[in-house]
């Protein structure tokens, strides 16, 4: 028997090959082709390092290409969200002028009341409609005028926009949603269907725009709770795309509408034109210089708060 020198396991002689006992030290021959094993590795790890240094680069190129992709798949992603609000408001403006004759194709008798965003509004070129405004008139106003209501109307449309005094009196723009409210309770009683039209934008301070939006938010959530009440948001074609106010909708003084505006709020109210094409704005040569027609001014055909009240024809 002989024994290895290195890894210290005992051979036969006949078994390695070996006629006596070699002199000195003797390696096994699995032991003898270790050095040559060691260099292979060695050579491998060479090889096996240069890969990881080209991988490491191919990553780091590979980052250097993916972060330009992930600020533009954030800014798509940004894109896609406000589009889905765009189509979610644009959504909410076309069930607003469809919503009654997919409801209910009987309703006819209607009455449109409100400040004086409804100024420019001519009830002769509207079917079955009634139109009642008042300048600058409070939620106290238009609460009282939607009590004094004969029975009778199917259908109640409040709109409130640019005479709501109520947003620069208030603190809280909850304190308009809450009389808000309480003035949707009473035209409940008067009629069996309802729409609240959001309040209508306009230049100001940044205090009452907050406070506007707010208050349209308040009254969305309010008219969710009724299947009976319906609430139009006019952003959908007040608004432009970048969410600021289309400035062509408002008159100089940036708080009244146009007429082109008045005429898209109507069909966007679902009023029933006489005319698609004369629209329902008044003739000029009607209009005194307070805004009021002048066909009801020689009347003077106004109920006990001052609201104009126009006789259908």
């Amino acid at each position: 028997m002989i024994r290895c020198c290195l890894c210290a396991r005992w051979f036969h002689l006949k078994c390695v090959e070996e006629n006596s006992d070699p002199p000195g030290v003797w390696p096994c021959p699995e032991c003898r082709r270790m050095p040559g094993q060691m260099s292979l590795v060695s050579e491998n790890l060479v090889d096996l390092k240069s890969l990881v240094i080209a991988m490491n680069t191919k990553l780091d190129n590979m980052d250097t290409q993916i972060l330009p992709q992930k600020d533009e798949i954030e800014n798509l992603s940004k894109e896609n969200k406000k589009l889905k609000e765009k189509i979610s408001t644009i959504s909410t403006g076309i069930k607003g002028l469809h919503w009654k004759r997919c409801r209910d194709p009987s309703i006819h008798r209607t009455v449109v009341l409100g400040d004086f965003t409804l100024k420019d509004f001519d009830q002769d070129k509207l079917v079955d409609t009634e139109v009642l405004c008042k300048p600058k008139c409070s939620l106290t106003e238009i609460q009282q005028s939607i009590k004094d209501l004969k029975d009778g109307y199917e259908e109640i449309i409040i709109v409130t926009g640019d005479g709501l005094t109520d947003l620069a009196t208030c603190e809280q723009a909850e304190d308009v949603t809450n009389r808000l409210e309480e003035v949707l309770a009473d035209a409940k009683r008067k009629a069996p269907y309802l729409t609240h039209s959001s309040i209508c934008p306009r230049r100001g301070s940044s205090q009452i725009l907050e406070k506007l939006e707010a208050t349209n938010a308040g009254i969305k959530v309010a008219c969710s709770e009724d299947t009976n009440i319906e609430f139009v948001d006019n952003r959908a074609f007040l608004y432009l795309g970048d969410g600021s106010v289309n400035e062509g909708f408002l008159a100089e003084d940036g708080i009244h509408l146009t007429n082109a505006a008045s005429n898209r709020l109507a069909k966007h109210l679902g009023l029933r034109l006489k005319s698609e094409t004369a629209g329902v704005c008044r003739d000029k040569q009607s209009v005194s210089r307070d805004g009021i027609d002048t066909r009801r001014k020689a009347q003077g055909n106004r109920n006990g708060h001052g609201f104009v009240r126009e006789t259908q024809k």
